[in-house]
């Protein structure tokens, strides 16, 4: 069994998943955490494998990038809305 790294934290791992709610870019969420792009990179990978506790992560992390591309999308929604309804008068 594989020993889990001592970056690997709930702390790390919230700042990671909170900058990635706010559409951050993998790298910026990296960054967030206080970890290299490329040691995310290894826990998703891992993650996507079914190591775990990688694998919660890897899901909590698609889910959080879902939700913030969703939030994304609203908020664009709400900002064009006023331009859309003055074409349509």
């Amino acid at each position: 069994m594989r020993r889990t790294p001592g970056k690997f934290t709930a702390p790390v791992v919230q700042r990671i998943l909170d900058a990635k709610r706010r559409c951050e870019t993998d790298g910026a969420a990296a960054q967030a955490g206080g970890i290299d792009r490329t040691t995310l990179a290894k826990w998703l990978a891992r993650g996507r494998y079914g190591y775990e506790p990688y694998a919660s992560f890897f899901a909590a992390f698609r889910r959080a990038d879902r939700d913030g591309a969703e939030a994304m999308r609203a908020a664009l929604r709400e900002a064009v809305a006023p331009f859309h309804s003055a074409r349509r008068s």
